[in-house]
């Protein structure tokens, strides 16, 4: 694998494919944020060529460079619109409510399905 060679990332293409567990973490590894890997081994002699694997993968990955930015989002939304977000939000809110409480009272009992809104 060809994965975190020391190159930045912005540079080099990182071959995804050759791991389902980097397929899995593609954003985080060569997205725009910060990631931690944590890797269990076990001292086990049963588990040693499983841990070893481990412990390359997260080597490998150590060495990937991203430049992280933080993404802002400017406010342009008048009074009006934030109020109507607002109410929306909360009717929301309801309809989960609401649908919560059929649930819990033993779901649905007609094809129709509650009355929201």
């Amino acid at each position: 694998s060809e994965m975190g060679q020391g190159m930045a990332v912005a540079n080099t293409h990182i071959p995804y494919r050759d791991s389902k567990l980097t397929r899995l973490l593609q954003d985080s590894l060569g997205g725009n944020s910060k990631t931690v890997m944590v890797a269990c081994v076990s001292p086990a002699d049963s588990n040693v060529e499983e841990s070893m694997n481990t412990l390359r993968y997260a080597s490998r990955t150590r060495n990937i460079k991203n430049a992280a930015v933080r993404n802002v989002v400017t406010n342009n939304m008048s009074p009006a619109e934030a109020a109507a977000l607002k109410r929306e939000n909360q009717l929301l809110k309801l309809k989960v409510m609401q649908l919560e409480m059929t649930i819990g009272q033993g779901g649905m009992t007609s094809g129709a399905g509650p009355a929201v809104g």
